[in-house]
């Protein structure tokens, strides 16, 4: 099979054009994800035959490869499942072979296994694999030609869904359509090197790509290759995200009013989306690329496409989300042909000789490049929408894709749950790597607040998202969360936020902790309207018709001015407040102040004033006292004494209850005494001497 496809990247021109927009849904893991069991997927028996790197033979058959050798050397990797016959021969030995049933050949191995490099001086070669055997076998075969040896294995590595299935040497196909599929990837670290020696392009870069490859069919019998691609540079500290779509209808054809003109053209008059249609070598493609993102590990993506009509149009959504939840639609691709289609995974070809497979693979970063792998840790895995109802693993993978043209090496891979592989540095060889169940992590959370646990159950490879709430309000009780723990480590909190968000990729067990502070409703009254200041542990306060409400603990210090004054009247405050709080509160400022009126009292004499049974003098005077206190203005009496009369002022007292402004005005009685001794010895000596007087002069 020819590999002639690849994702190219207009990095340059798309940083000129690039028009980027996304729209926001909130789909993806919405979708319940439901494991599927390999026997819903209608097996039947496959037959002999090419299904990209992997050959089924049956007993007494062989396969032929040609090769032309210019002084090369022929690097050979084999693996098979049970000892098969191995030639490599010449155009000649090759003729004998095919008429006259005997040959010499060069090379020859019966066996299994076999990985090395062989000189083959110039000339026209076969590779012959030959089945001698009673039973069906099934191989993996690749090569290349190079000028130096080579035991480096290159090849898109990851995995693959190529509609087969093989259990207990039966080997089955099966057919899938879906309209979405998913590709999660999740990379601890990636560390990559452009191999010089088979690329042309971005050469001695520290880069590489992660490509989500399917086959779109359309019910006109069209068929269209769409790739989701994340590109990641680590040279240049980014990532970002390319999309594809290339022709597979077929090799060398024309049609009129589709996309199609010849082999791998597409008309830019009939694809409508963000990107454009571009050349490479004779053919043409449609492609996009976003903007860059700052790269950062562990780097936590899913590529998405989705099947969708525009009208009459098949539409190509391509979308990525970060949380496992919100997918970001990053270019949505209307084909202006009137039709519908679906993404097929099966283990047969398109007209162009490309299998129909479904690939999350790593490769070079474009361009046809390859890469060798420095350092990787992490897992890819690969999903699709099971009959429009949920996500499910994929049930059967193989390690390695075939259609796409960049490739990788130095990636060893483990199956680790149903769909997923684990990624770390090592050998990579072609393999089955099969189906098994879906490994799932136990999520347990506790809330302390009311000492409870959640548990879930989540399947390897998704995101578990969960907001953690950070205020809690149940009746008069608030709780605050003051401490959270994953896998007993802290977990930063936002107090500005009504909730801690966690994301977690489910590759490991959790537990989170969290720790409440509990806080109870104080509600302080503030009717009289006066201003006081707080201190201690409270929060959340709030104002609302002359009441405070906040939320306590322990101790709270409510701070009084010991006087406010409104003219007539005032508030005495002798006291600050001082409360512990362990349950809720009503406080009520007016209990701890007392309401004083201005009292004004007026007299022309001092007075004797009883206030509260509390006796003094006043004279003219202006003093606040307590509502309902309780005034005697004692009886009083002024006497002026005269020798003819005594002036007399008397009061005979007054009583008041102090609940409002009092203005005390106290008038005294005046009454005359007259002095009638005194003036009958006044009247008795003017006469005395009258008398005296007219006897001298008599």
């Amino acid at each position: 099979m020819n590999k002639l496809k690849l994702f190219a990247l207009l990095t340059l021109i798309f940083n000129f054009f690039n028009t980027y927009s996304q729209n926001y849904s909130s789909t993806l893991f919405n979708i319940p994800i439901n494991s599927i069991n390999i026997s819903q997927l209608n097996l039947y028996n496959l037959g002999q035959g090419s299904y990209g790197d992997f050959y089924i033979l049956y007993p007494s058959y062989y396969f032929s490869y040609p090769i032309y050798s210019s002084n090369q050397y022929l690097n050979i990797y084999f693996n098979s499942s049970i000892p098969l016959s191995f030639y490599i021969m010449d155009q000649q030995d090759y003729l004998n072979l095919q008429f006259f049933g005997n040959f010499n050949a060069s090379y020859q191995e019966y066996t299994n296994y076999i990985n090395q490099s062989i000189y083959l001086p110039s000339g026209n070669y076969y590779v012959v694999i030959y089945n001698n055997n009673v039973q069906n076998a099934y191989y993996y075969f690749t090569y290349s030609l190079t000028n130096q040896t080579e035991n480096v294995i290159y090849s898109p590595i990851g995995i693959s869904d190529y509609g087969i299935y093989i259990n207990n040497g039966n080997i089955y196909g099966y057919y899938i359509i879906t309209n979405e599929v998913v590709g999660g990837v999740y990379l601890n670290n990636f560390s990559s090197y452009v191999d010089p020696s088979c690329s042309n392009n971005f050469v001695g870069e520290d880069s590489g790509s992660i490509q989500l490859n399917a086959v779109l069919e359309l019910s006109n019998d069209q068929y269209y290759w769409l790739q989701n691609v994340l590109l990641i540079n680590n040279t240049g500290g980014y990532f970002d995200f390319v999309d594809n779509i290339w022709n597979f209808t077929s090799e060398n054809s024309y049609s009129s009013n589709i996309l199609i003109l010849s082999n791998s053209y597409i008309s830019g008059d009939l694809i409508n989306g963000n990107g454009m249609v571009n050349n490479y070598g004779l053919d043409t493609f449609y492609s996009y690329e976003t903007n860059n993102f700052v790269l950062q590990y562990p780097l936590n993506v899913y590529l998405i496409i989705n099947i969708t009509q525009n009208n009459s149009y098949p539409e190509i959504q391509f979308g990525y989300s970060f949380d496992g939840q919100n997918i970001y639609w990053y270019d949505n691709v209307t084909l202006l042909i009137p039709s519908h289609g679906n993404i097929v995974i099966s283990p047969y070809v398109t007209n162009s000789n490309n299998i129909e497979d479904l690939e999350l693979v790593v490769g070079g970063p474009g361009y046809g490049t390859c890469i060798d792998i420095n350092n990787i840790s992490g897992y890819l895995g690969l999903y699709y929408l099971y009959n429009n109802q949920y996500l499910t693993l994929d049930p059967s993978i193989f390690n390695y894709g075939i259609n796409t043209a960049e490739d990788s090496s130095n990636i060893n891979e483990n199956i680790i749950s149903q769909g997923y592989v684990s990624l770390s540095t090592g050998n990579f060889y072609p393999e089955y790597l099969g189906s098994t169940t879906p490994l799932n992590y136990n999520i347990s959370v506790y809330y302390s607040y009311n000492n409870s646990y959640i548990n879930y159950q989540y399947p390897f490879g998704t995101i578990f998202n969960i907001n953690i709430p950070i205020y809690i309000y149940q009746n008069d009780t608030l709780y605050l969360l003051n401490n959270l723990t994953i896998n007993e480590e802290n977990y930063n909190i936002d107090y500005s936020k009504h909730y801690v968000n966690i994301s977690l990729p489910v590759n490991n067990n959790y537990n989170i902790s969290t720790n409440y502070t509990e806080y109870y409703l104080v509600t302080i009254n503030d009717s009289i309207g006066i201003d006081f200041t707080i201190s201690g542990n409270y929060l959340n306060e709030t104002y609302y018709n002359n009441t405070y409400y906040l939320y306590a603990n322990n101790l709270l210090n409510i701070y009084l001015n010991q006087i406010y004054n409104f003219g007539n009247y005032q508030y005495y405050c002798p006291n600050n407040i001082t409360l512990n709080i362990n349950t809720s509160e009503s406080i009520n400022i007016s209990d701890y102040c007392y309401l004083q009126y201005l009292v004004n009292i007026n007299t022309p004499f001092l007075v004797n004033v009883s206030i509260n049974n509390s006796v003094n003098t006043y004279g003219n005077a202006s003093i606040f006292l307590n509502n309902g206190t309780i005034i005697n203005i004692l009886p009083s009496k002024y006497i002026y004494p005269g020798f003819f009369y005594n002036t007399i002022y008397y009061e005979n007292g007054y009583n008041y209850i102090v609940n409002q402004p009092l203005n005390i005005v106290i008038q005294f009685n005046k009454i005359v005494q007259y002095n009638y001794l005194n003036i009958g010895l006044l009247v008795g000596g003017v006469i005395g001497i009258m008398v005296a007087i007219l006897l001298i002069l008599y």
